[in-house]
């Protein structure tokens, strides 16, 4: 593989400058330099130790940010998502180093939250969360009125998945349902450029970009002291769990297409 040189300061303070207008909109689908300028942004948030105490959280804050103010309202309109509606809050939820360290925030002021989610990582124990329709528990962090009680921080996958029709919900879930859910395009679209925003800022910076299970990667971090700043220091905290769903050959393809575009430009 040839190795390009790192662009110059003043080339790098050109093309943040140029960066500017679109990191002030959110996320044009299949424009390069709209998604080229959001993940520069992102990986540079991850490259910052010295200004904040957690890269990973104001990681995660900006791909969901960037992922909400990008959903068109055309498409927004179309969900029939609302608030009680928990029929997909019965599936395994998958997470990164960063959304897992996110959450655990949360998680560990409210201690009813934690002793649910210790409680589902013992009855999930041994379970695989990327087994095809895989029967699984109702999320620990729904309350009694089957509202999200993390929901400002909940997870991207969580935040990303929607239904245009709730009856393919009420078929799909509790799983193993035979439903179907549809979407709209634009969220599967754009949830799959956030995503890959993510991990890509992630690799640019030298860091694994493996998934968990939601429950088992909450209590390693909880379990775990000063979590992020040892994985961040490259300590693999997360030795002890299975990494779920590793990604197709396809999307190997193009996050090294990503490193060797971007990775210079930083």
């Amino acid at each position: 593989m040839q190795t390009v040189s790192r662009l110059s300061t003043a080339q790098r303070e050109s093309l943040a400058r140029q960066d500017t207008p679109f990191l002030s909109a959110g996320l044009v689908l299949g424009n390069a330099r709209s998604f080229e300028a959001h993940l520069r942004q992102a990986a540079k948030l991850m490259r910052d130790r010295q200004t904040s105490a957690s890269p990973c959280v104001r990681l995660v804050r900006h791909v969901c940010d960037l992922f909400d103010r990008s959903v068109p309202e055309s498409a927004r309109t179309k969900i029939a998502c609302a608030s009680g509606c928990a029929f997909c809050c019965y599936q395994p939820v998958r997470v990164s180093p960063p959304e897992a360290f996110f959450l655990a925030r949360a998680v560990a002021e409210h201690p009813e939250w934690e002793a649910g989610v210790r409680e589902a990582a013992v009855r999930l124990e041994g379970k695989r969360a990327d087994t095809a329709r895989v029967a699984w528990l109702r999320c620990p962090l729904l309350d009694q009125a089957n509202n999200c009680a993390a929901y400002a921080v909940r997870p991207f996958a969580c935040r990303a998945y929607v239904s245009v029709d709730v009856n393919d919900c009420s078929r799909a879930y509790p799983q193993p349902g035979d439903g179907v859910v549809q979407e709209p395009v634009q969220y599967k679209d754009l949830r799959s450029s956030c995503r890959m925003i993510l991990q890509a800022s992630l690799r640019l910076n030298g860091l694994p970009d493996n998934q968990y299970e939601l429950n088992a990667a909450l209590c390693v971090v909880l379990d775990t002291e000063n979590a992020e700043k040892r994985w961040l220091r490259g300590e693999n905290i997360f030795a002890p769990l299975p990494a779920i769903s590793p990604n197709t050959p396809d999307v190997e393809q193009v996050l090294n297409l990503i490193a060797e575009r971007i990775g210079p430009t930083l």
